[in-house]
C-alpha cells in the first residue's frame, strides 16, 4: 500500500509507480477534501496542504484506515479501533482549537510565514497568514512583494511568524 497526499503534491509519484511496476493499492488520504484554489505566479493552482486543519486529518485517517482495512482485511476490528479512537481525537482538537481561535480577537488572528500553506487550517479557525512566497516552497518573493508585506505587517501590528526551516536549497 502507497499513501499519498494527492492534490498535486507528490507530481513525481506517478512516474515513479510506473516505472517500479507497483501493482498495490493505492491510498490518496486527501479524498474528499473540500479544496480550494489559489494564485501562483499567474496560474490558478489548488492548495494541496489539506492536511493543516484537524478535520481534514481526521479525513485522511478515515482514507487511510479504509486503505489498511482493504490492504488486510484479517485485522479490521484492530486497525478499525485504533483508526477510530484517532478520527476521534482529531475531531475532538478540531472543535478545541475553534474553541480556542474564537478567543482570539479576529484582528489579531493574523501569522506571517515563510510561503502559502496553511489555507486550510486559516478557514477553518479564520487565521490570516500573511506569505511572501506564495504557494510554492520554492518560489521567491520580489522585491515589491517583500516591500508590500513589510507594510501590511506595520498595518496589522503582525506580531508572529511560523517558519519552515526543513527546506533546503540548492540540494
Amino acid at each position: 500500500m502507497v499513501v499519498v497526499n494527492g492534490l498535486g503534491l507528490e507530481g513525481w509519484l506517478d512516474r515513479l509507480i510506473k516505472a517500479s511496476g507497483f501493482k498495490g493499492e493505492l491510498v490518496v488520504a486527501s479524498k474528499g477534501v473540500k479544496t480550494h484554489t489559489l494564485d501562483e505566479e499567474g496560474k490558478t493552482v489548488t492548495d494541496p496542504h489539506a492536511w493543516n486543519s484537524a478535520a481534514n486529518g481526521a479525513l485522511y485517517a478515515q482514507n487511510i484506515l479504509d486503505g489498511l482495512v482493504k490492504a488486510d482485511p484479517e485485522d479490521k476490528a484492530a486497525l478499525t479501533s485504533s483508526g477510530k479512537r484517532y478520527i476521534d481525537q482529531l475531531t475532538s482538537l478540531d472543535g478545541w482549537a475553534k474553541a480556542q481561535f474564537s478567543a482570539i480577537p479576529l484582528a489579531k488572528r493574523k501569522v506571517l510565514t515563510s510561503h502559502d500553506a496553511f489555507g486550510y487550517f486559516g478557514r477553518a479557525y479564520h487565521v490570516t497568514f500573511l506569505a511572501p512566497q506564495g504557494l510554492s516552497s520554492e518560489s521567491e518573493a520580489s522585491a515589491a512583494q517583500v516591500a508590500a508585506l513589510i507594510k501590511q505587517i506595520k498595518a496589522d501590528g503582525v506580531h508572529t511568524g511560523l517558519w519552515r526551516t526543513s527546506l533546503t536549497r540548492g540540494w
